[in-house]
This record gives structure tokens, sequence and C-alpha cells, in this order.
């Protein structure tokens, strides 16, 4: 298993200086870094954080989540690792459900009316 390393500020400068310019983010880095489909992409990776806290909570292997879910371990890891690009909303929803989560929805304007 591979232990994740911390990035140390001076190794952004080097490797990334556009983005060592930058002070503040907006709380998304997916539209940070300009990508396409950005709130989207955030909304999944935290569904993949939920998951993969799950998971973990419940004390399964990835295999265990995996028949617990009725899908294969290889998607398992994808959403763990944070790999959901090419997953649908709908399908990580169900995985949480699978694993005894609910997602409440609450909607908000985004500016506030006056």
């Amino acid at each position: 298993m591979r232990r994740a390393t911390a990035v140390l500020p001076s190794e952004i400068k080097t490797s990334f200086p556009s983005l060592a310019k930058s002070n503040k983010g907006s709380g998304n880095a997916f539209a940070d870094l300009n990508l396409p489909n950005a709130p989207e992409l955030q909304f999944k990776s935290q569904l993949g954080l939920e998951i993969r806290c799950a998971i973990e909570a419940k004390g399964l292997t990835q295999s265990a989540a995996a028949k617990l879910v009725g899908t294969d371990q290889s998607r398992i890891s994808k959403i763990v690792n944070y790999r959901t690009a090419e997953m649908s909303i709908d399908s990580l929803i169900r995985v949480l459900h699978a694993l005894g989560y609910r997602i409440p929805v609450q909607v908000e304007p985004l500016h506030k009316v006056a």
C-alpha cells in the first residue's frame, strides 16, 4: 500500500509556478484549475470521500464493500481513490445508500436576495 506524502510549499513553487502565485482559492479546486464541469467534479469528489469514510468506518475491505454494494472491487477502488469523473452522481449516491447512508438535499440561492 502506498503512503500519502505531503507536498511542501517549496515543491509547489517549482512544480506548479502558476498555482503558487495564487493566495486564495475559490473553495473548488476543480474551478481553480479551470476544469469543465467543476461543480460536478467537486460533488463527485465529496461523494467519493464520504464513501471512503463509510467503508473505513464499517471496517470493510474493498472486496467486502463491493459485495455489499453489488459491484466489483475495481469500481470501489476507483471511488476510494477519487477516480470518479466517469461515474454518474446517481451511481455514487446508490453506493452510499447500499452502505447504509442517505444524502439530505438542501437548496439555497447562489446570492442573497434583497
